[in-house]
């Protein structure tokens, strides 16, 4: 939802550098054509999340086809199960071979995490999201790539062959070739996120940097343990310590840092400014009570903070 401020605030950088790169939503967001002087550098600790951008990057079919199937519930458990369970031997495999994949494991991912809102394959039970008629893989909308994104289930799209008759071709394998295309050139580090922002090499080519850092909400936040498949309560703290430094160390750097204002308020003091934004809220968004629920609470507070050299828009709300 934030992903085109974020890129307006970042203008076109020619290396672009995220840390906590997730889902890659806010790279793959990026509405610029970019050319041979631009790079894209990208951290994620999770070998799941690695795994699946290298099958997606040399086995998008096949990724595809494992994709493609229905929600169910035991479905679901047994994938969740089957993930967690090989992700210790997965992760050794990758770290000493950077061509090795699994599909099976790519493919049971991209499946599952479309099946609820919520905070990841941490917890086994989870059922799938049925508050809406369209969510997960059978949504309508899946904006993955800056465009309508078509569910997994509802994109069959008949294709005349002559005298063959009707073939039935799956809009996710145009998809994921999209996504394996949109990967090639996109260099992704797996471990901790001070990986790609240790010394100065970051800016040692190129004419302008962007940096977007989105941290796990940190011990101020109020939230749950154990939200995400690598979670820390304080590596906000180190974050923030790093925009601080960076941003009067590199003056001429854009960095954007996504948290509750709470959380980085300090920034206010050492250069930055801020915007707040409000987020749909997840399955917290829902009450059927008259109080508001935590997830209603929370997404009035997240805030992007940005150094004063990003370029600023009118229709930016920083109201708290």
């Amino acid at each position: 939802m934030i992903a085109p401020k974020i890129w307006e605030l970042l203008g076109n950088p020619e290396h672009y550098l995220e840390p906590f790169a997730g889902s890659l939503a806010v790279l793959l967001a990026r509405p610029h054509k970019l050319t041979t002087r631009h790079s894209e550098t990208v951290n994620d600790k999770d070998c799941i999340i690695a795994n699946v951008w290298r099958a997606l990057k040399d086995a998008p079919e096949e990724t595809a086809r494992i994709a493609d199937d229905i929600v169910c519930h035991v479905d679901l458990m047994a994938k969740k199960y089957y993930i967690n369970s090989h992700q210790p031997e997965l992760l050794l495999k990758m770290s000493n071979d950077p061509e090795y994949f699994d599909t099976k494991i790519a493919g049971y991912y991209i499946w599952a995490s479309s099946c609820w809102i919520g905070s990841g394959l941490t917890c086994p039970t989870q059922i799938p999201h049925l508050d809406s008629k369209g969510m997960g893989i059978q949504a309508t909308h899946i904006p993955f790539l800056g465009h309508k994104g078509i569910g997994i289930q509802a994109t069959k799209i008949p294709h005349l062959t002559g005298d063959k008759g009707i073939n039935t071709q799956t809009e996710i394998y145009s998809w994921f070739l999209a996504l394996s295309e949109r990967l090639k050139k996109v260099r992704i580090v797996n471990g901790d996120w001070t990986q790609i922002l240790g010394g100065d090499w970051q800016g040692n080519e190129w004419n302008s940097i962007g940096i977007y850092l989105d941290p796990p909400y940190s011990d101020k936040a109020n939230r749950t343990k154990n939200l995400y498949g690598e979670d820390s309560l304080d590596v906000a703290h180190a974050v923030r310590e790093y925009c601080i430094k960076t941003s009067k160390k590199h003056p001429d750097w854009k960095i954007v840092l996504s948290g509750y204002f709470e959380e980085h308020q300090e920034l206010l003091d050492c250069g930055f400014d801020f915007m707040t934004w409000k987020t749909n809220g997840g399955y917290g968004n829902t009450s059927r009570k008259k109080e508001l629920s935590q997830g209603q609470k929370n997404r009035k507070r997240e805030t992007l903070f940005y150094t004063k050299n990003c370029c600023i828009s009118s229709l930016f709300d920083k109201k708290l």
